[in-house]
């Protein structure tokens, strides 16, 4: 009996942990959108700022370099993305190879890994959790189109 409430308790308490590891992950997630948002806020004033820029070549350099400012944080973030997932597939490896939890929960955690790509990891979260700095991106490129001539 003692040995079953044991395997039991570790079961449960590895549980918890890959529930904790995860809540983690989500807040981290969440503190990197809204970064990203608040990021995207700067871009857009950025970009007006630019075309308030006079002479003959200043502007293209403002575009340049309010552009190479702001997709630098776009492609460092895609690297920090990425590592959300690798996370997530440690867990899912972790649960997967786990000698403590029965069948049951490694369903049940597996199920809560798919669920939380979906919901906070999809390419639907651009839409619906970074808006700011997405359409403040495109501004951006319109605005150089335009600058360059080839949206005239």
């Amino acid at each position: 009996m003692k040995h079953q409430e044991h395997q039991e308790h570790q079961e449960h308490q590895e549980h918890q942990e890959h529930q904790e590891a995860l809540e983690n992950i989500k807040l981290r997630v969440k503190r990197y959108n809204t970064n990203l948002n608040d990021s995207g806020i700067w871009l857009f004033l950025g970009t007006l700022g630019c075309w308030g820029v006079q002479g003959v070549w200043l502007p293209y350099v403002a575009f340049l370099t309010t552009f190479l400012i702001f997709t630098h944080k776009l492609f460092t973030g895609f690297d920090g993305f990425k590592m959300f997932s690798s996370e997530l597939e440690t867990i899912k490896n972790k649960v997967e190879n786990s000698t403590n939890l029965n069948e049951i929960t490694k369903k049940a955690i597996q199920f809560d890994l798919l669920e939380f790509k979906r919901i906070h990891l999809s390419f639907k979260r651009i839409i619906f959790n970074v808006p700011a700095y997405y359409l403040s991106l495109i501004f951006l490129l319109i605005s150089v189109g335009f600058l360059l001539g080839l949206l005239n």
